[in-house]
């Protein structure tokens, strides 16, 4: 570079630095107490305990965060750190040595306290606290300059399409549009470098940062080619084991002025772009100059504009999804089922609802330390391994199924319980992880195991027993049924109990049957029926109404015991009692009770009764030798 050439050089730094120390000015601040933030108790405890507080940054995202040339971070979130430190009197430790994947692990195993700048997600508000949004930037589609506009994200279906891996829209892109090929790259470089060699049809990334990567590349031939409904609303987000600095840095941000955020946002959203070597002559340079600084000052001025528009959209959003979150965390803690979710390659519980807690009987805090199959028997009831088994079936839902099976699982009391469970992958930028639901079918299996009970009773009661609905129609019976009547299932099936009647009863028993049996709900006696083969036969018969909640009648359940042999005894018992063995003729007992009822009668009537004596001759000696059998 000439004498000249770095003339106009430094007079472009000159007129740049010029307008950081207006944009810089806003952000003096004299120190302001602790007492200004009303700060509890517990916050002002934390804060003298932790006099450096570890920060996560991304150091590929100029000019939001970034490492210079002194390996000292800059950007957007090393000017609000700065600012932050200088008020609360702490000292921000940015960890410039790690990538953004490794980042968000770190903050996730608690070896960072925070991360600077991160978009919310539902998956990282498992882990993470967030404050209100300080920035928000668009997300534009970026193609080469022959591609056509592109209307809407699936227009892009099937095509290869960059994202930064670990980034939040990489997250909301898998979920929300899936038929996109994304291809993540490790930064928004790489990603534009993938574009330009024309290995990826399209990068969606926010307008920001990929502008002052394009920039930089001083890449000419890629444009933007579409907008998407995402924007990068980015807050600060903090740990869950260290709460009380959420409530610090939100109170801290919260006493910010607008003119305090517009200066940080008016330094860095600024083109970073070095220009070009000067004209010729110095006069050229100066006039130059001085356009130039004249079109910053009013580019400065309608940025500023911008972004009181964005700010002002910003907080409707935030408002929106704040709301939209806090509906996430209610519907899944008060989901119905045990919700958990498991680390794809470790097995361990990340996330569990307040069901899981009184399923398992353990807090959460002690859940987020266990894995499944330490919540369960050694062994399954099909004889497997609880742990292979789980693992198996992590690896089928990681793998794209959806796994659904029956599991038996384990209390904190010792008590083992039926489960059934239900598996699928989920896409995360920390790692591979599969959401779970878990139903007790403890209940489910009693009932089913009551109505086997009552189903092996119908089936292999000795009595027949058929059941009809509240319109007297069979709609089982049971195979004593057929064994008694003779009627298979198929023929009786549909047809009205009336198939079964003898004919030896009339009328009037019937309505005395239906009257009882609507006053009480409940018949029992004694009943001549039929069987398919028209034999008529005694049976002793048992009816139950059913009836509902509301007591509406919605079944009839018959019971019926075939009295035939019961009859012919109780006959020949009779005949027994009241007749003689060797004669055939009516013995003395006989006698009396024919004599005692036509007295009964006579007196009744009024007539009288005629009582005649035969005397046999020698008849005793027949009886002595052949009445009674010898002893």
């Amino acid at each position: 570079m000439g004498d000249r050439g770095k003339s106009a050089y430094w007079l472009w730094r000159y007129m740049v630095f010029a307008v950081s120390l207006l944009s810089a000015a806003e952000l003096r601040t004299e120190p302001i107490s602790l007492d200004d933030l009303a700060l509890t108790g517990e916050e002002r405890e934390w804060l003298a305990a932790h006099p450096v507080i570890r920060v996560g940054v991304d150091v590929a995202w100029a000019p939001v965060e970034y490492v210079g040339r002194g390996g000292h971070l800059q950007g957007i979130s090393a000017d609000y750190l700065a600012y932050l430190g200088h008020r609360l009197g702490v000292r921000f430790e940015p960890a410039t040595h790690l990538t953004w994947p490794e980042t968000l692990r770190a903050v996730r195993a608690g070896e960072l306290d925070m991360l600077a700048s991160v978009r919310p997600t539902p998956e990282r508000l498992t882990y993470l606290s967030f404050t209100a949004p300080y920035v928000s930037m668009p997300i534009m589609v970026f193609a080469r300059d022959d591609s056509p506009f592109v209307e809407g994200l699936d227009a892009l279906a099937g095509r290869a399409v960059a994202v930064v891996a670990g980034y939040a829209i990489e997250e909301l892109l898998a979920v929300e549009h899936p038929g996109l090929a994304l291809r993540p790259a490790e930064n928004v470089t790489d990603a534009l470098r993938l574009l330009a060699s024309g290995k990826v049809d399209a990068f969606v990334g926010n307008l920001v940062t990929t502008t002052h990567a394009l920039e930089s590349l001083g890449f000419t031939q890629i444009k933007v080619a579409g907008e998407t409904p995402y924007s990068n609303a980015q807050a600060m987000a903090v740990a869950k084991g260290q709460q009380p600095l959420a409530g610090i840095l939100e109170k801290a941000l919260g006493g910010m002025s607008d003119a305090q955020h517009k200066a940080i946002l008016g330094r860095w959203l600024a083109s970073s772009r070095k220009p070009d070597e000067g004209p010729t002559w110095l006069w050229h340079v100066l006039l130059g100059g001085l356009a130039v600084l004249t079109l910053v000052l009013l580019w400065n001025l309608a940025l500023r504009r911008r972004v009181d528009a964005r700010t002002r959209q910003f907080k409707g959003e935030l408002a929106r999804r704040r709301e939209s979150e806090r509906r996430f965390l209610t519907l899944f803690d008060n989901a119905p089922d045990a919700i958990v979710v498991i680390d794809g390659d470790s097995g361990r519980l990340l996330a569990v609802n307040s069901n899981a807690e009184a399923m398992y009987g353990m807090s959460r805090e002690r859940l987020l330390h266990v894995k499944p199959w330490e919540l369960s028997p050694e062994y399954q009831p099909d004889g497997q391994r609880s742990a292979e088994k789980a693992k198996h079936m992590i690896d089928r839902a990681l793998a794209g199924e959806i796994v659904a099976f029956e599991w038996l699982h384990k209390s904190a009391d010792g008590r083992t319980f039926p489960c059934e469970v239900r598996l699928v992958g989920m896409p995360s930028a920390d790692g591979r992880q599969v959401r779970g639901s878990v139903i007790d079918i403890s209940a489910r299996k009693r009932a089913e195991a009551d109505m086997q009970l009552a189903a092996g009773v119908f089936d292999n009661t000795a009595e027949a027993i058929f059941v009809t609905d509240a319109d007297a129609r069979i709609v089982r019976v049971n195979r004593a049924f057929t064994q008694i009547t003779g009627y298979r299932p198929e023929q009786a099936l549909n047809e009205n109990p009336r198939l079964l009647c003898s004919g030896r009863h009339d009328q009037a028993f019937y309505e005395r049957f239906w009257r009882t049996l609507q006053k009480t709900g409940n018949w029992q006696g004694e009943i001549y029926n039929r069987r398919q083969n028209g034999e008529i036969f005694p049976c002793w018969q048992n009816v139950s109404a059913v009836r509902d909640p509301q007591g509406r009648c919605i079944q009839y359940i018959s019971i019926l015991s075939d009295i035939s042999d019961k009859k012919q005894t109780e006959a020949q018992l009779r005949r027994l009692a009241h007749y003689d063995v060797l004669t055939g003729l009516p013995n003395r007992l006989l006698f009396n009770e024919r004599l005692e009822h036509a007295l009964t009668l006579a007196r009744r009537g009024k007539h009288e009764v005629a009582l005649l004596f035969i005397d046999l001759d020698n008849f005793k000696t027949i009886n002595d030798s052949l009445g009674h059998p010898d002893r």
